[in-house]
C-alpha cells in the first residue's frame, strides 16, 4: 500500500516460481484463483483499469528488459566466481519429499545457460503480459521510447515512476496517457522535450537474402564484404512450419533431423550516421537468433552465453503467443559499433558501386536462427532515431 495512505500491505510469495516460462502465469492465472482478492477486485472497472495502467507503467520503468537485464548480470557477476564451488560441494545431490526430482546444478555451464533463461524472459515477458492486457480492455500497445541526452543528465519520471536508463525503450497500451517529468541533475539546466527523428532503415516484410543448405558457413558471412550472390533471396516472414510464411525455407530431408541453422542477410544505406542515437529491432524468431551488422553481434535472444556456432541450439522452445510476437531491442549507437565500418561495395541493380555518397555507409543486417524443431519464423524490421 502507499506509504502514507491506502487499506491494503500486500505479502510477495513464491519468488522463486517467477522467471519461468515467458508464455504462463499470465494474468487470468491470479485473476482465476480462489481465494485471492483480485479476483473480487478485477470486477470493479474502475480497478481494472487502474490495474492495467499500473501494470504497464511498471513493465516500462521497473521491469523494463534493460534494466532486468543488467540487474541480472549484475548477480550474476557477484556469484560467478564461486558456482565451481558450489557444483563440486552439492554434486550427486538432489532435493528432499516433494523435490526429490531436482538435482544439483551439473556444471557451470548449465548453470550459464539457465541465467541465459532468466535474460530471454527478461527480454520477452513484458511484451507478452502488453498483449495480454488486449483481453482486459486495453488495446494492443504501441512503441514507446524515452532518452535523456546528455546520458545521465537528469532523472525522468513515467506515470511517476523514474525511468531506470538513459534509453527507455518499451510498449505501452495504445490510446492511454503517459505522463513525463524530467528534473536536471546539478550542472545541467532542463531545455525542454523534442521528438526522436524515426527513419525505417528495414521494414517488415522486405525481401531478405537466405542460405538454408544446412551448411556450415563459419563466420566469415556475416560480415559486410561477404558475397551471397548465390544464396536465395525471399519476402519476410521467411520460416517453415505455420503455413502462413511468405517465404518458405528448407529444413533438409528429414523431418526428425532439421537443419539448426539458417542464414538471412539484408543491406541497407545509412546516411548521416553521425546523427544517429540508437537502433531499434524489432525482432520475431522460432525459436532463437543472434543478429550481426556489418560482422559485428548486436543482438542474440534466446541462445546461451559464449560463442556461437552452426551447431548451437537455442535455450528453450518458443511456443504460443510467444512464436508471432516480435520483440524490440534498443541499441545504442556506441553498442553498434559496426555502424562505423567503412562504406563497402555492393550490387545493386545490375550495376557495381564502387563508391557511396559522403555520410552514408552500407550496413549489412545478418541473422543467423537456431534450432528448427517443428516450425521455423523470422521477419525483423529496424529502424535509427536521430
Amino acid at each position: 500500500k502507499p506509504k502514507d495512505a491506502g487499506k491494503w500491505k500486500w505479502i510477495l510469495m513464491d519468488f522463486d516460481r517467477g522467471l519461468g516460462s515467458v508464455n504462463s502465469q499470465m494474468i487470468s492465472f491470479y485473476v482465476n484463483e480462489d481465494g485471492w482478492p483480485l479476483k473480487e477486485l478485477m470486477r470493479n472497472q474502475d480497478f481494472k483499469k487502474q490495474f492495467g495502467i499500473k501494470l504497464s507503467d511498471l513493465l516500462f520503468t521497473t521491469f523494463n528488459s534493460n534494466r532486468m537485464i543488467a540487474e541480472i548480470q549484475d548477480h550474476i557477476n557477484t556469484i560467478e566466481a564461486e558456482i565451481p564451488n558450489h557444483v563440486d560441494r552439492w554434486k550427486g545431490t538432489s532435493g528432499t519429499g516433494n523435490y526429490s526430482s531436482i538435482r544439483a546444478i551439473s556444471s557451470v555451464n548449465y548453470w550459464l545457460s539457465e541465467v541465459e533463461k532468466l535474460k530471454t524472459f527478461a527480454q520477452a515477458r513484458p511484451g507478452v503480459i502488453l498483449n495480454d492486457l488486449t483481453n482486459y480492455g486495453f488495446q494492443a500497445p504501441v512503441p514507446v521510447s524515452v532518452t535523456t541526452f546528455p546520458a545521465q543528465s537528469g532523472v525522468l519520471t513515467f506515470n511517476g515512476l523514474k525511468i531506470p536508463v538513459d534509453v527507455c525503450s518499451g510498449g505501452y497500451p495504445k490510446g492511454e496517457v503517459i505522463n513525463l517529468k524530467a528534473e536536471a541533475k546539478p550542472g545541467y539546466n532542463f531545455l525542454g522535450w523534442k521528438s526522436n527523428v524515426d527513419s525505417s532503415l528495414i521494414s517488415k516484410e522486405q525481401i531478405w537474402k537466405y542460405s538454408d543448405t544446412g551448411t556450415d558457413l563459419g563466420t566469415s558471412w556475416n560480415n559486410s564484404d561477404f558475397s551471397d550472390a548465390s544464396w536465395k533471396s525471399g519476402q519476410a516472414e521467411l520460416g517453415y512450419g505455420d503455413g502462413d510464411e511468405k517465404t518458405v525455407v528448407g529444413y533438409g530431408g528429414s523431418t526428425n533431423n532439421k537443419y539448426i541453422t539458417t542464414y538471412f542477410r539484408k543491406s541497407f544505406d545509412l546516411n548521416n550516421k553521425g546523427k544517429v542515437t540508437r537502433l531499434n529491432l524489432s525482432l520475431r524468431c522460432d525459436d532463437g537468433a543472434v543478429v550481426y551488422l556489418n560482422g559485428i553481434e548486436i543482438q542474440r535472444y534466446n541462445l546461451p552465453s559464449g560463442t556461437i556456432g552452426f551447431g548451437t541450439i537455442a535455450l528453450t522452445s518458443i511456443a504460443g503467443t510467444d512464436e508471432s510476437t516480435f520483440h524490440t531491442f534498443t541499441i545504442g549507437a556506441e553498442s553498434a559499433s559496426g555502424i562505423g565500418a567503412p562504406a563497402n561495395s555492393a550490387s545493386k541493380g545490375g550495376e557495381r558501386n564502387t563508391e557511396v555518397s559522403s555520410g552514408t555507409r552500407r550496413m549489412t543486417f545478418a541473422s543467423e536462427r537456431l534450432l528448427a524443431r517443428t516450425s521455423l519464423r523470422l521477419a525483423a524490421s529496424i529502424t535509427c532515431s536521430a
